[in-house]
């Protein structure tokens, strides 16, 4: 009997010892961020003109647009990219002494910049991750936007040619509404569920003019649009239920046949000009039509699976689902 206790106590030292380690475990993998140099703190020489992202390695670009993205800190000597004062406005740091700035929505069509950075390691399948970052209004914008996006992509996105927006549906998007505070910095946040191998971060506006809302704030300055970002960060988080999942905003919208096989057909209850998006599982855009009222899309070019749709006109997504291709 005495044998059998030991044994038992033992046992139950043990799993307390395994459990222990386990939390010590995932406290070190949840607070440890797979963002490089999110603080953008890090840099090889001082920014000294606009356009220089790349020096906060290893940050980057992925389009090219006539001007990049640029980097700001306070050991520079330039006014254009100094800190507070730069050509953008007057701002300190949300931490540390530099962050970053580009262009979501500018007055000439479909304007975009990007910056992107590679994860220091792939995300899992199924398993939940905290994405944060920090934007802030420039003083001298004349607009504000909100459409202000994080992409995860499984392969690298750079040299693209051109300034329109890249063809991607964000997985973490900006819940709070146009961007207008000059003074502090505003929290960007969400949960997203991996769906695994997913390697590089993409922080910009992926929509469209036509579905980019912009709010004049300062009639007076020149600068159309413009975001300062500092402080982000993508962390191991507890379980979450952000998977895709089917939700509606009030639209009355039928698609059918679900599954389908060669066809698909859309109808709306009005006549609003209106845009029906598809993505593979991995969130990239396959085709996007616009329509009103109804349309057919032909669907034979398309592998056997599962599709995300997207359902949005001019007030945003209003219907987001799955589909089935068989």
């Amino acid at each position: 009997m005495e044998q059998k206790n030991k044994i038992l106590n033992f046992k139950f030292k043990y799993k307390l010892f395994c459990t222990i380690l386990l939390l010590f475990y995932y406290r070190d993998c949840n607070s440890q961020s797979l963002v490089p140099n999110g603080d953008f703190e890090t840099f090889s020489t001082c920014p000294i003109y606009s356009g220089q992202i790349t020096l906060a390695s290893p940050w980057m670009i992925t389009n090219i647009c006539g001007n990049y993205s640029d980097y700001f800190n306070q050991c520079s000597t330039s006014g254009a990219v100094g800190v507070p004062y730069n050509t953008m406005g007057y701002q300190f740091p949300h931490s540390g002494f530099g962050y970053a700035g580009l262009i979501p929505w500018h007055t000439l069509p479909n304007y975009r910049e990007y910056i992107e950075v590679p994860l220091i390691d792939s995300l899992k399948a199924n398993f939940c991750y905290h994405f944060e970052m920090y934007v802030n209004q420039p003083n001298n914008c004349r607009y504000a936007i909100e459409d202000v996006s994080a992409y995860f992509s499984n392969t690298i996105v750079t040299g693209v040619s051109g300034c329109q927006n890249l063809p991607f549906h964000p997985q973490i998007t900006n819940p709070n509404g146009f961007i207008t505070d000059t003074l502090n910095w505003t929290l960007i946040s969400g949960d997203y569920t991996a769906l695994g191998g997913e390697s590089y971060l993409i922080i910009g506006n992926f929509k469209k003019d036509g579905h980019t809302n912009t709010l004049l704030v300062d009639s007076n300055v020149f600068y159309p649009g413009y975001i300062y970002i500092d402080d982000v960060s993508l962390t191991l988080s507890p379980p979450c239920n952000t998977g895709i999942s089917d939700y509606n905003h009030g639209k009355s919208v039928h698609i059918y046949p679900n599954p389908f096989i060669n066809n698909l057909n859309i109808e709306v209850n009005d006549y609003e000009l209106t845009d029906i998006t598809l993505f593979d599982i991995s969130s990239r855009k396959l085709f996007e039509y616009s329509f009103s009222k109804s349309i057919s899309v032909n669907t034979e070019h398309l592998a056997n699976g599962i599709y995300i749709y997207q359902i949005s006109n001019k007030s945003g997504v209003v219907e987001k689902g799955k589909l089935m291709k068989y």
